[in-house]
């Protein structure tokens, strides 16, 4: 059941617990649900998360009921595409790192593929989580240099 994995490693990454929120309406009282430790080292898939930029770490998350539209020239629903303030997006796809330096990025979709960035905020580098597919990720408003973009 990919949902429920999605959502519960969603929780664990966001520091919450997880009480059995599956669970049919004339259940037993709730209990927390234990993860393998694959499980919960799984990336998270079909969410959005917010990142606080100066320490990578998932602060909310959301799950999606459909992929995040992606409509640009260089950006398809096979890409991994990085978005700004301004409107410009680029694509990435395939297997492997690209590196480089890519401004005023606000936010990302990770499209068909799983992928990690790393980028520069207030002078640091940060690596992000690893995304699975159908997920975005932003800085909560917030503005980063994308420095890597990981693909799985």
């Amino acid at each position: 059941m990919m949902l429920r994995k999605t959502l519960i490693g969603a929780a664990l990454i966001a520091g919450m617990t997880v009480f059995g929120a599956v669970a049919p309406a004339t259940a037993a009282p709730q209990t927390p649900v234990a993860l393998t430790e694959s499980e919960a080292d799984a990336p998270l898939e079909n969410v959005h998360v917010t990142l606080d930029p100066a320490t990578g770490a998932v602060v909310a998350v959301t799950e999606l009921m459909v992929a995040p539209a992606i409509s640009s020239v260089t950006c398809t629903s096979g890409t991994v595409c990085l978005r700004s303030n301004f409107g410009t997006a680029v694509g990435f796809q395939g297997a492997g790192t690209t590196t480089g330096s890519w401004t005023n990025r606000t936010s990302y979709d990770t499209g068909s593929w799983t992928a990690q960035l790393r980028w520069i905020y207030s002078g640091s580098t940060v690596t992000g989580p690893t995304l699975g597919p159908g997920s975005s990720a932003g800085w909560g408003g917030s503005a980063v240099t994308v420095t890597s973009v990981k693909i799985f």
